[in-house]
């Protein structure tokens, strides 16, 4: 299995899981590179911050924590050519919301504590040398404390094809398919590509588009990367962060049994350092971009939909293969 390869598989868990803002650190076009196919085990860790920002047209603000990791074991190959691999993930957002605003006219927060939890498992089958598929199921819950865990599920999949067009530049296709809390499923088609610049002999600048698990989130966006060198990289990005970023509100909270969505395009620097093939080490910082947060009754139905102003947001994450 290819190097290029090896990365889309990994964007396709990546974009299955778009909807959690997660922080990881596997490899990525960003990432310093790797050294043949993925280890047996994998384990993600990683924090970020948002600082508090204004929710538009009010007195209100909120400020978010989040704290997630995610472990990934690779199956036995079945074959020569299908690669599957199990990943389990989990973790939590802590929101805190102060003033009154559309989300809170009475001055309580609509949400503060959101656990996520999920699994699913993922696969790569290798066509021939240059052109692969990969594919993914998964099933997740988002609920805040006190929430009834049935009805905080979601699930999904993913399926694509890659293609090594030349050793410079990788493309592919892909579809994601996932439920949602109180709406109707979605389906995304995502197109991405990799592309080592030709203007640089030794290829350190690499523009990419679709999958990305750098910076504050999961999800799909475009960047440029620099590999400083053989263990340091660096770039900048735009990321989306994720399909709505659901979860199902407390039973006993404001809106009993509603949902809870939040969505933004963080504009990222982010640096990555690998001292050795089992670890590696990431800090992002940048500016939370055209944020938003919904508020919907237990039927689906909008109460509220505040803009949140641009805000700083940092990061760390750690990764260990063995």
């Amino acid at each position: 299995m290819s190097l290029r390869f090896t990365r889309l598989w990994f964007c396709a868990l990546i974009l299955l899981l778009c909807r959690a803002p997660l922080s990881r650190a596997e490899d990525s076009p960003a990432d310093p590179p790797a050294e043949g196919p993925p280890s047996p085990f994998g384990l993600q860790v990683g924090v970020s911050y948002l600082a508090p920002a204004t929710l538009h047209g009010s007195s209100g603000d909120v400020s978010r924590t989040t704290a997630l990791g995610q472990f990934e074991l690779g199956l036995p190959p079945v074959g020569e050519k299908l690669f599957p691999r199990l990943f389990v993930n989990g973790g939590t957002l802590q929101y805190d919301f102060s003033g009154r605003s559309e989300l809170s006219p009475t001055g309580r927060s609509p949400w503060e504590s959101i656990g996520l939890v999920g699994a699913g498992i993922a696969g790569f089958y290798a066509i021939e040398p240059k052109w692969g598929l990969i594919g993914a199921v998964n099933l997740d819950a988002a609920g805040e404390s006190g929430a009834d865990f049935s009805q905080a599920l979601t699930g999904g999949g993913f399926v694509g094809v890659s293609h090594e067009y030349s050793k410079d530049l990788s493309l592919g296709f892909a579809l994601l398919a996932q439920t949602r809390l109180e709406d109707n499923p979605i389906v995304i088609p995502i197109p991405s590509f990799e592309w080592k610049l030709p203007f640089d002999d030794q290829r350190r600048w690499t523009l990419f588009f679709g999958g990305q698990n750098a910076g504050p989130i999961l999800g799909a966006g475009t960047g440029l990367s620099f590999q400083a060198t053989r263990t340091l990289a660096t770039s900048v990005r735009l990321s989306g962060f994720g399909i709505g970023g659901e979860f199902r509100l407390a039973d006993d909270g404001p809106v009993p049994d509603g949902v809870g969505r939040d969505s933004a395009l963080p504009l990222v620097v982010d640096v990555a350092w690998k001292p050795s093939s089992a670890v590696q080490l990431g800090a992002f910082a940048g500016v939370n971009l055209f944020g938003q947060l919904e508020l919907l009754d237990s039927d689906g139905h909008r109460l509220a939909r505040q803009r949140v102003e641009p805000s700083a947001m940092m990061g760390l994450r750690l990764s260990i293969s063995f």
